[in-house]
């Protein structure tokens, strides 16, 4: 009898929990094979813990497409080109000048990051921050020709698809390492400091180690990306990826429209403009200048 009690009353417990567990949505992390359940109770969960500054705050960076997902799989067109593109104030002298813009929020910020890296006495700069679909068409081109196509994609983007092209991130270096690009900026003072506090200036380690699976890149510590104070501070408390914050709280719809408000909104311009003396005429896509 006893025996049987006790399995009641297990039994009872058990199927309690169970209820507590649909009702209440209290998975911590959205399983990454995409459940439905789980990703809803974890966009719900965000909106809870959100202040309706901060939930107003993300509403706006969407719209002004700080968290614009560009991936392999999400792509930029070709005539893609930030519209409030600033110079940034540090940068590494031997690289081309043509990558030292960022978009003017990321770029104010970037700064202020970079500032507060120095009264650490760490010094942090840009080696390349914005390219155009130009630019990282050449680059890739340059990777296939140099290491083959197999290892060219893991380490650099096809045209369209890099998140060079939309102005919010950042190459980062340092004296440290002679202001080359590689792993070893993870393990200076600058790269740690980057791991610890960029978040706070709004920026992620966009390509974080071991999830190449999700991101599709190799581990770049030294590559950060801007999408607003309020993601970023999501982003680092819960040590996940863009794609699963983008995943966990609905955005893809958003970030699409965004995109495609921007095309149409470069096409709109160019059908105002007299065409360009530089020979390029194609029937399919017209060719666009490169803004500074």
């Amino acid at each position: 009898m006893k025996t049987q009690k006790r399995k009641r009353v297990f039994a009872l417990i058990l199927a309690l929990a169970l209820t507590l567990t649909v009702f209440t949505g209290c998975e911590k992390k959205p399983a990454k094979s995409g459940d439905s359940a789980s990703v809803l109770s974890a966009a719900e969960e965000h909106a809870r813990k959100r202040s309706k500054a901060d939930q107003k705050q993300l509403k706006q960076d969407i719209e002004d497409g700080y968290l614009i997902l560009v991936n392999k799989e999400n792509f930029l067109p070709s005539d893609y080109i930030p519209e409030d593109l600033e110079e940034l104030k540090y940068y590494a002298k031997d690289r081309s000048p043509d990558a030292r813009y960022l978009k003017e929020t990321a770029a104010e910020h970037f700064h202020e990051m970079v500032e507060a890296a120095q009264e650490e006495n760490i010094d942090i700069v840009s080696t390349t921050a914005y390219r155009s679909y130009e630019f990282q068409k050449n680059l890739y081109d340059y990777y296939v020709k140099t290491k083959g196509q197999e290892e060219a994609d893991k380490v650099s983007a096809k045209p369209g698809t890099s998140e060079h092209q939309t102005g919010l991130v950042a190459d980062l270096s340092t004296s440290e390492i002679n202001y080359v690009n590689g792993s070893a900026f993870g393990t200076s003072k600058a790269g740690k400091w980057i791991a610890e506090h960029s978040w706070e200036y709004g920026f992620i380690v966009r390509y974080p180690e071991g999830l190449e699976d999700i991101t599709g890149y190799t581990y770049e510590p030294w590559h950060v990306r801007y999408v607003g104070l309020v993601a970023a501070k999501e982003i680092h408390d819960e040590d996940i990826t863009l794609e699963e914050y983008i995943e966990e709280n609905h955005l893809g719809n958003s970030i699409k429209k965004v995109v495609s408000e921007a095309r149409n909104d470069d096409e709109t311009d160019n059908d105002d403009e007299t065409d360009d003396d530089d020979g390029e005429d194609s029937s399919s896509d017209k060719s666009v200048k490169e803004k500074k």
